[in-house]
């Protein structure tokens, strides 16, 4: 079954652990340029990786060209 609602009325017991947490004081910002720094390392290297990782897949599939053949081996036309 459901509980019964509480009385808004009757004051609560004080307890030993606060039922509302307080924000700590101001958070120190020492490392906000250093992070930023890290992530345009991280990202900049995360890019280098994908586009490396993107063209030697383009050169293995999509690169389907005839190679290149010396002029001695090319063919030559045949006039009947």
């Amino acid at each position: 079954m459901h509980s019964e609602p509480l009385d808004p009325i009757v004051p609560v017991k004080k307890s030993k652990t606060p039922m509302v947490v307080k924000p700590k004081e101001k958070a120190k910002k020492n490392g906000g340029v250093l992070r930023v720094l890290a992530a345009m390392i991280f990202d900049t290297g995360c890019g280098a990786l994908t586009a490396f990782i993107v063209l030697y897949l383009w050169t293995i599939f999509a690169n389907k060209r005839c190679a290149v053949v010396p002029e001695g081996c090319s063919m030559q036309l045949l006039h009947v």
